[in-house]
């Protein structure tokens, strides 16, 4: 179009591409912030929310206050997630095929970047969706709520900048912790930066007892991280 430039058109066509995507992962609740529990999974996950709540186990902190630690689970037997493995590969491979088209180099990396910080971010009460910021960072610099899609844009700028470190999950997160909080104009944020948390912390949950549903304890974090991370990097020599 007549006075656009090239970043616009650009912009604009990776926030067409964006909505696409959004409309399609939206089914599966992949970019779509819906309201949930504690922890979000999707709808083909074969891990679910009675599964993390039963497997855990609550501990009791100095102050009293029963803090749940979910358990990581057991790496999966094949015979028991055939049903769901050969659809994954497949997607796995038409995913490979159509990224083969592709003529950008690093386009799809850095749209993983900003799935993953959405995701993120919603876990923390953010509402900006997959679409909204790309829009956001295109050169419309639209957003429902700009100031949210700035702290989500931040974040994916921090996964990307981070992402040839070590390459341990651990290590790169309290790099892009450290990255985002270490110039924070509150000095106990930035205090924090780059650090496994200090402190309990927990979120409301009528259901819970006295109202509170208080996470993982400071001093079990470590090895809860640990144990989450060695189950993450698993791997089954029979699987492709």
């Amino acid at each position: 179009m007549d006075g656009e430039t090239d970043s616009e058109r650009g912009g604009a066509g990776m926030a067409s591409t964006a909505r696409a995507r959004s409309n399609i992962s939206r089914n599966i609740g992949l970019s779509f912030n819906t309201p949930g529990r504690y922890y979000r999974l999707d709808s083909q996950s074969l891990i679910t929310w009675c599964d993390i709540v039963g497997s855990g186990i609550y501990e009791i902190d100095p102050n009293g206050r029963p803090c749940f630690r979910p358990r990581a689970p057991g790496f999966p037997r094949l015979e028991d997630i055939l049903d769901a493995l050969d659809p994954a590969v497949a997607a796995v491979r038409e995913f490979e095929r159509v990224l083969a088209g592709w003529q950008a180099a690093g386009v799809i990396g850095r749209l993983f970047a900003r799935l993953d910080a959405v995701h993120s971010s919603g876990a923390e009460g953010s509402t900006t969706t997959f679409t909204d910021l790309l829009e956001y960072e295109s050169s419309r610099r639209t957003a429902a709520d700009p100031d949210d899609a700035a702290t989500v844009a931040a974040c994916a700028e921090a996964f990307e900048a981070e992402a040839t470190g070590t390459g341990d999950p651990i290590d790169m997160t309290m790099a892009i912790h450290r990255r985002l909080f270490d110039r924070s104009r509150d000095r106990m944020v930035a205090s924090t930066a780059g650090k496994l948390k200090e402190r309990t912390n927990g979120t409301a949950d009528p259901e819970a007892p006295g109202g509170f549903f208080y996470y993982t304890q400071p001093a079990s974090v470590p090895q809860a991280l640990v144990e989450w991370r060695d189950f993450t990097l698993s791997r089954d020599p029979r699987t492709p």
